[in-house]
């Protein structure tokens, strides 16, 4: 199947969400390199990617831990991480949520009159990570791929505590940036160019209109005809987790649909649309 949008979230507080996939990119050199299971050369350029899915600026995640100035994410953010160093590369992926506590994406954003801010974000196998490709000859089996993103202005802007960073981040604010690839105490260790530093949003394929009613909401989006498309829901945003609503053929018109999902005062349900 073809995924032709991705998921939407629902909640009876908001009308409607466009979810999206944040993308970020920069690149560096790598600063040390520790135990022997590693081939990397010091001042080798490394290049990093990494995206996380962003439901809505008003309730990012039901994972979220506010502590003092920490915002720590730990929700079915679907984060895949990639670094690249002189030919080799290594992924990680957080397919599922992290056990609570622990983060995939930690906001520590001061008040505004204050700095640093800083962005960590972390694919663990501590915290469900899965890594596949990862160039390591050693005998450790954990894995970390991490992205530290710092901001020293004053006043600090670069992040707001409690939203996901999107595509209206302020990268030229990012003073500094580091980074590692581990396998348990083996590292290499490496540097940001914070004018390398890019974000970006990759919207939906297809426009999902939400609309309340005075039932519940109409979901709405364009069709083609000889097409069928097929409405999803979940409770969340686990793979596992996507159960059928029902089959629309394309008509090439707009298709509608009257929903009524919150009869049993759910928290959110997320929606999308895929095309055999």
């Amino acid at each position: 199947m073809k995924p032709l949008l991705l998921p939407l979230l629902l909640s009876p507080l908001i009308l409607s969400a466009h979810a999206q996939q944040v993308e970020w990119t920069a690149s560096g050199s790598v600063t040390s390199v520790s135990g022997s299971g590693f081939a990397a050369a010091v001042t080798a350029p490394v290049s990093v990617k990494f995206s996380y899915s962003l439901v809505s600026t008003y309730q990012p995640l039901t994972g979220i831990i506010n502590i003092a100035d920490k915002g720590e994410f730990f929700g079915d953010i679907g984060l895949n991480m990639e670094v690249s160093i002189a030919g080799d590369t290594w992924k990680g992926t957080v397919p599922n949520s992290p056990a609570h506590g622990t983060y995939a994406l930690l906001v520590d954003a001061l008040m505004p009159s204050a700095a640093p801010d800083i962005f960590t974000v972390t694919a663990s196998s501590a915290d469900t990570g899965v890594f596949s490709p990862f160039p390591y000859t050693g005998s450790s089996s954990a894995r970390s791929i991490q992205v530290v993103l710092r901001d020293d202005t004053v006043p600090s802007h670069l992040l707001a505590l409690g939203v996901l960073p999107d595509a209206t981040t302020q990268v030229s604010a990012i003073t500094s940036g580091s980074g590692s690839v581990s396998a348990g105490s083996d590292r290499i260790s490496f540097s940001i160019d914070p004018a390398s530093v890019t974000v970006s949003s990759i919207e939906p394929k297809i426009p999902l209109t939400i609309t309340r009613t005075l039932s519940g909401i109409e979901l709405r989006w364009p069709s083609e005809t000889g097409t069928t498309y097929k409405l999803q829901e979940n409770a969340g945003l686990s793979l596992a987790g996507w159960t059928l609503v029902d089959d629309y053929p394309g008509t090439g018109e707009e298709i509608v649909v009257p929903l009524t999902p919150f009869a049993l005062n759910p928290e959110r349900r997320f929606y999308r649309v895929i095309t055999e």
